[in-house]
């Protein structure tokens, strides 16, 4: 289980989003794990955990804090975005865990409806408890379909393999819907926990 915490808290990037225009502002897509854009956001899964984020954007650059599992650890996010591509550092500290990676993730367009968002990330482990530190390489992908005008599919998908025989997956299906600066996003992960999350952004 810890395990499956730990590539969870790598593989939660939830906001990056291309910087929007003053003139498009009101049309970002919040489904986008690409865009940047400033947020609250809080969610409930079905262990009655409670967790709240927050981000706020300038340019290309976004900062993200969050809380995991029940606000049992703190994610510290920072990206730069342009055009669809870009990259990000985040922190994930707990205290039996503290995880730091880098990466980058970038926009293939299949068609209209269907997009993928190739990651890459490079980063280790620190186990406080044994104070071992394991180096961790992490690829996967975003997968966004769009059914109609505000709603979508997503299927979020990483693989995570690290020195001493460390290796790992977290994968996360959802439903989303966006309406305005609102969305709302009902998910299930690799372990069958049901989540249902409230995001409102201010562009």
């Amino acid at each position: 289980m810890r395990l499956i915490n730990t590539v969870m808290l790598l593989t939660s990037l939830p906001i990056f989003s291309v910087y929007a225009k003053e003139d498009s502002q009101e049309n970002i897509d919040m489904s986008d794990p690409t865009a940047v854009y400033s947020a609250v956001g809080i969610s409930l899964n079905s262990e009655q955990n409670v967790d709240i984020s927050g981000s706020v954007a300038w340019d290309n650059n976004q900062l993200l804090v969050e809380t995991n599992n029940g606000a049992n650890s703190l994610g510290l996010t920072y990206a730069y975005m342009e055009e669809g591509s870009g990259l990000y550092a985040e922190a994930d500290i707990n205290t039996d865990l503290r995880s730091y990676s880098v990466g980058g993730v970038t926009t293939l367009e299949a068609t209209d409806c269907l997009k993928f968002y190739p990651v890459a990330m490079l980063g280790f482990i620190n186990d406080e408890t044994t104070e071992d530190s394991t180096a961790i390489t992490t690829l996967g992908t975003y997968t966004r379909y769009t059914i109609g005008k505000g709603l979508h599919l997503g299927l979020d998908a990483f693989y995570i393999l690290g020195t001493q025989g460390y290796d790992g997956y977290a994968v996360d299906a959802f439903l989303g819907y966006q309406y305005q600066r609102h969305r709302l996003r009902l998910g299930i992960d690799q372990d069958e926990e049901i989540e249902l999350e409230y995001k409102i952004a201010f562009f």
